[in-house]
């Protein structure tokens, strides 16, 4: 399992992703599952949540993909499918941080999972029970690095108004507040000498073929403000950051298939989902029949991959896919990086819409796509 530069220098081996990172709510409205249509998931570093998401919601067969490490989605996909065969809804969501528990209450719910892995995976997660204490979805590196930026923002703004960045309910005055004490010209001065050497965010090789990350390293406070702009207390991805330790995270933030009326679906889902083994890095051995699959969901894995394999990516996900299917595309890049004359066409009215819906925000483009085979 790999580790980023920050989560190294601090001394923690973490995986990228155990929770969500995507708008699942959103996923669910673009592919439309339900009983009989089958559909793809690919991802890099995932947690699995949304092949989770697209089961719960009435999927028959969702095959998940990821290109860093497929062996660590199927080992988080198995714990929470697991996970949710023993424990109630509130359990569960006390495991994964976004409900309150006591420290006895979380060790016999941690007990509880543990005994009711498989070999190989008990034999895993007893090594990192540790990642259980302060809830699954705060174990990565993307809520280590959230930590860290609001430790820093911390450092630079009063505490009444790092409240009011964070509370306020006018983005106008979040964003002044985040432009008055932290977009500081010596700071942004300090990123882009610093940024144009190192590669301060993203240092993982796959990042090679974005362009992303070089702007982002010179420059991140854009992006910063963006999410204060946006609201983290209210977005489902960071919301759960900034919870008291006596709070529950609100149904509406909470994942689609993690709410009070889907929950006990996740139970069942053990069948419908099969994780795709692969070496880290390998290109995803995608199935060789044709037009059997009613959509499929690319979470930002385009932009780790070089012209010629993006090509030949979409190219295989399209043939794949019954005449008109959707494709859920997510990208941190400003331009459109899905080849065209490969079996996709971009559906504009449609991605706009959901460009609109969507309440995590961290990607540039937001692109639903429809098969031309």
């Amino acid at each position: 399992m790999k580790s980023s530069t920050w989560t190294t220098l601090g001394g923690w081996s973490l995986p990228e992703h155990t929770g969500i990172s995507d708008d699942l709510d959103l996923l669910i409205c673009a592919l439309s599952p339900a009983p009989g249509l089958k559909f793809l998931s690919l991802s890099s570093y995932g947690a699995g949540e949304a092949a989770l998401a697209l089961a719960v919601s009435g999927a028959s067969t969702v095959l998940a993909y990821d290109i860093g490490d497929a062996r660590m989605i199927s080992r988080l996909i198995t714990l929470k499918i697991c996970a949710a065969s023993v424990l109630n809804q509130k359990e569960y969501l006390a495991l994964m941080g976004l409900s309150p528990a006591t420290k006895t209450q979380k060790q016999v719910i941690i007990k509880q999972i543990l005994k009711s892995l498989p070999g190989p995976d008990y034999t895993f997660w007893i090594k990192h029970r540790r990642w259980f204490i302060p809830g699954l979805f705060f174990s990565n590196q993307q809520t280590f690095f959230m930590r860290i930026f609001w430790f820093l923002i911390g450092l630079l703004t009063p505490s009444h108004a790092r409240h009011q960045m964070l509370f306020s309910k006018s983005p106008d005055k979040r964003i002044r507040i985040f432009r008055r004490y932290v977009s500081r010209p010596w700071l942004k001065w300090a990123f882009e000498k610093l940024g144009s050497r190192i590669n301060l965010f993203y240092p993982k090789a796959e990042w090679s073929n974005s362009d992303y990350p070089k702007v982002f390293n010179r420059d991140p406070f854009p992006y910063f403000e963006h999410l204060i702009g946006t609201g983290l207390s209210g977005n489902p991805l960071f919301a759960h950051c900034f919870l008291e330790s006596d709070q529950s995270l609100s149904e509406s933030l909470l994942p689609a298939h993690l709410r009070p009326h889907a929950f006990s679906e996740l139970k069942t889902v053990g069948d419908r989902v099969q994780v795709v083994s692969s070496s880290p890095g390998d290109f995803p051995p995608l199935p060789s029949t044709s037009d059997e699959y009613h959509g499929a969901y690319l979470s930002n894995i385009i932009d780790y991959l070089g012209p010629d394999d993006r090509k030949q990516l979409v190219q295989k996900v399209s043939r794949l896919l019954v005449s008109g299917a959707p494709v859920l595309i997510y990208s941190n890049e400003l331009y459109d990086k899905v080849p065209p004359g490969c079996g996709l066409v971009p559906d504009q009215e449609a991605s706009y819409r959901l460009a609109g819906q969507d309440q995590v925000r961290i990607y540039s483009r937001v692109g639903l796509f429809r098969s031309t085979h």
